[in-house]
């Protein structure tokens, strides 16, 4: 018997599977609406540095960098995964103006400024590599070429292997 001759059968078989399929498409949407991701072990945190990159530690991702953490200044740390070892990608933090203007977006509400969200994509947020020259090394303005060639991350290793970027 034929997958059609089944179906004129018992027309049920196909209820159930549409049904199955949309309460499928339902807990997706619930889990992606409100739930965590798939591989993150807490969406509120994000990583930081306090050491140029060369370690990183957890904190809420609602802190805007630089910000004060065992008496040095904690930077914004994207860490990706190459060939089983993770790393630190690039550096990020908001100039005084760019943090302003981030807080103020995030205390706003309706409508946000478009001053203040070109400040903040822009010209008020900085990007660098890891182990540039220490807090006050090569930082970047987030709007300009070097930051671009910043943010396209290379396995440190200098394989051809595309790191993954984790939990972002």
């Amino acid at each position: 018997m034929g997958f059609r001759e089944t179906m004129d059968e018992k027309p049920w078989i196909g209820a159930a599977a549409a049904g199955g399929l949309v309460l499928i498409a339902i807990i997706i949407a619930v889990w992606t609406l409100f739930g965590s991701s798939p591989g993150s072990t807490d969406d509120k945190a994000a990583a930081f540095s306090d050491d140029d990159g060369k370690t990183w530690f957890n904190e809420d991702s609602a802190k805007i960098a630089p910000f004060q953490h065992n008496g040095k200044e904690a930077v914004r740390a994207y860490i990706y995964e190459s060939k089983g070892k993770n790393f630190v990608g690039y550096l990020e933090r908001y100039t005084p103006e760019g943090k302003a203007a981030m807080e103020k977006l995030r205390g706003g509400t309706g409508m946000p400024d478009g001053r203040l969200l070109a400040l903040t994509n822009g010209g008020g947020r900085e990007v660098k590599r890891p182990g540039s020259g220490g807090a006050a090394g090569k930082w970047a303005r987030g709007d300009t070429e070097e930051a671009v060639k910043i943010m396209d991350v290379k396995s440190p290793d200098g394989s051809s292997d595309v790191p993954t970027p984790l939990g972002q």
